[in-house]
């Protein structure tokens, strides 16, 4: 887990973009570093303990993750997701043994539910809560830490998709300590009746309290992408090319070039890109 690549995607202007394939993690996305940061959390505050059953809320790349840290621990992974959940999640799911408990039909109903369960039955569960949870943005000061490792501290950008915001606050928290100047970008999502970015965060879809600090940081600038500017980029000049991301990518890819040329961004530009096309699905 971490290490990921760092691969050049290619030039905008005076920018040099380049791609941060957090997909290559085992589960197939950056989930991986927050599971591991709330496991190491867990095991130091002695809170691990092997009969207890995990449960969180996710509709995708969480859920994975967890559920598949959980099989390699031998522990019982319980996923409170939407009743809607695709057929390939559950095919994954029931792969490395995780239960599934359907809520709902989107994730703040699934973590209100999370924390009704947990509050029954605190000595059955071990309540992970990704979106409140320290521990999954301090893994990502890994993140930063390995993205500047590799550029030899040269970069004068990081875009990544807001999500739940941890990410980002990780990033930042690593690049405030050293110091360092970089511009931190976080990619939203405009309304957009074409369909919507997998990772992309929805106002209103499940309260984080990162997402909510991150927006109201002035040093952390925002800028919106939409769902049918994107995804003509992630056909084109993603896949085209070699790189098997999320869709969400192009998104940031989209926000990212638009932003240089506005902006007259130069230098080295990182996009953190999320995950793996076609990730979590079972051979």
């Amino acid at each position: 887990m971490g290490n990921t690549p760092l691969v050049k995607w290619g030039d905008v202007d005076g920018a040099t973009i380049w791609l941060k394939l957090e997909g290559q993690n085992p589960s197939g996305s950056l989930k991986d570093r927050h599971v591991i940061g709330i496991l190491r959390d867990l095991n130091e505050r002695g809170i691990l303990a092997p009969e207890k059953e995990f449960i969180d809320t996710s509709s995708g790349s969480y859920a994975s993750a967890l559920a598949m840290w959980g099989a390699v621990l031998g522990m019982k992974v319980n996923i409170v997701t939407r009743e809607t959940i695709e057929n390939t999640y559950k095919l994954y799911f029931d792969y490395v043994g995780a239960n599934l408990i359907l809520h709902g039909t989107n994730n703040a109903a699934g973590h209100e539910h999370c924390k009704c369960l947990y509050e029954d039955c605190p000595e059955k569960y071990i309540f992970t809560d990704q979106m409140n949870n320290k521990a999954a943005a301090n893994e990502h000061q890994n993140t930063a830490k390995e993205i500047l490792d590799t550029l030899d501290g040269d970069v004068a950008a990081i875009f990544t998709n807001l999500g739940s915001g941890a990410n980002l606050a990780g990033m930042k928290a690593h690049v405030d300590t050293i110091g360092h100047g970089l511009q931190m970008y976080a990619v939203t999502q405009a309304k957009d009746a074409a369909g919507s970015f997998v990772g992309t965060w929805k106002e209103g879809y499940v309260k984080s309290f990162y997402a909510e600090s991150i927006k109201a940081d002035p040093s952390i600038r925002e800028v919106q992408t939409s769902y049918s500017a994107g995804l003509p980029l992630w056909k084109e000049h993603l896949l085209s090319k070699g790189f098997t991301v999320g869709q969400a990518t192009s998104g940031a890819l989209e926000a990212a070039i638009r932003t240089i040329k506005s902006d007259g961004l130069e230098g080295n530009i990182v996009l953190l890109s999320g995950n793996q096309y076609g990730w979590n699905v079972p051979a």
